[in-house]
């Protein structure tokens, strides 16, 4: 038996250790309502009770226990506390609150199955610490590209905080302070092509899906828009006004087809430059219904081509043109960026790209903006050459 200053500790047969003291001024024996499993931590709570003795806060024990027990029944119990319960919820919640698109439920429900289940699942959420969160992101960190570990985080976050609004959980343990790097997001000069690089792309491409090049970049569609197109979506090709109209898109993850990003429809229109190709490839490749697929598995079949089967034929394409690490959705950074710098309003922006946030239209006419000056800054160079001012 180990003795101090105040009360004693004592090692059982078990190897676990027992801690008690002497209330002062009743003679009582108060003992710890639990055994420890090192002599410190036996000692530390006899420390918390003097020191809670000597502020005049101190609460017996075994009331301590028992109001400890009270909260724990008033708690919901069971799967009501499992963390897989909570991102059942959040998923129910993003379909059925939030009308979130299929493919936006297919990757959460990725991103849970690879990243976050298999550390949580089967915890209780009221277990879950900040410490053991931050350990776990680090290891993301460690295997992830920073702004992928960052979204497995927020899904994280978001997830128990419906617990927090259920009053389950007090605090969210995700608090790290953690800010996305919007570097990847921003148009640069990688991630905006020139016209002949455009076209050079264009020919390096399965020739069946050569124009899905050119709708990406003088179009601005996205991949799965281009993908959604019919025969019919053309309108006007024989005019002076020909249009597309950007009504659904085939849902990457599934193959299905769902509404447009932003849930709406919207009809653009075309470079006169583009109809002849356009009307080629619906000549050479499409079947004569107005619902068949532009970009069909076959010439002429019914069924549109997988969003897998194009991404093979796409990175062909950008080898041979020696721009490996360029994207498919770079081509429509390439065709807003172009728009912009014809001078296109916000309106007009997010009206061709298919956005609602206005800061995706400031990023573009921002970029506008900033090459313009670059390219001021070198005719300037050339103007004092011709003036003699250098």
């Amino acid at each position: 038996m180990a003795r101090g200053s105040f009360g004693n500790v004592r090692k059982l047969k078990s190897g676990n250790w027992q801690a008690r003291f002497v209330l002062p001024g009743t003679g009582q024996r108060i003992k710890a309502p639990h055994t420890f499993s090192t002599k410190g931590a036996a000692v530390s709570w006899l420390n918390e009770q003097k020191y809670l003795l000597d502020k005049g806060v101190w609460v017996h024990p075994d009331d301590v226990a028992e109001e400890a027990r009270k909260e724990a029944q008033a708690k919901p119990s069971g799967s009501e506390l499992l963390f897989e319960t909570w991102a059942d919820r959040y998923v129910d919640y993003l379909t059925t609150v939030r009308s979130a698109s299929e493919n936006t439920i297919v990757d959460v429900k990725s991103s849970l199955s690879a990243r976050i289940l298999p550390t949580f699942k089967g915890r209780d959420v009221t277990t879950i610490t900040p410490g053991e969160v931050e350990r776990w992101y680090k290891m993301l960190r460690a295997e992830l590209a920073p702004s992928t570990a960052f979204d497995r985080y927020s899904l994280l976050k978001r997830v128990l905080a419906l617990a927090v609004e259920a009053e389950v959980l007090d605090k969210n343990p995700c608090r790290l302070r953690i800010v996305k790097d919007k570097a990847e997001g921003n148009v640069t000069d990688e991630r905006v092509a020139t016209p002949e690089q455009v076209k050079k792309l264009a020919a390096c491409m399965d020739p069946r899906f050569s124009l899905t090049i050119l709708l990406a970049a003088w179009c601005a569609l996205r991949q799965g828009e281009i993908l959604g197109l019919r025969r019919k979506s053309f309108k006007n090709l024989d005019t002076d006004h020909p249009t597309v109209l950007v009504d659904r898109h085939i849902i990457s993850k599934t193959g299905n087809v769902g509404r447009t990003k932003n849930g709406e429809s919207r009809e653009l229109s075309i470079p006169l430059a583009l109809v002849p190709v356009i009307e080629s490839h619906l000549a050479s490749n499409v079947a004569d219904g107005l619902d068949a697929p532009v970009f069909p598995t076959r010439p002429k079949g019914d069924r549109a081509v997988h969003n897998n089967n194009l991404r093979e034929r796409w990175w062909k394409a950008r080898n041979a043109a020696e721009m490996p690490d360029f994207k498919f959705h770079d081509l429509r950074h390439t065709g807003l960026t172009l728009f912009a710098q014809q001078g296109a309003t916000y309106a007009e922006l997010l009206h061709r790209g298919g956005h609602k946030d206005i800061e995706v239209a400031l990023k573009y006419q921002h970029w506008s903006m900033e090459r313009d000056r670059a390219l001021t800054a070198k005719l300037d160079g050339l103007i004092s050459e011709s003036l003699g001012m250098n």
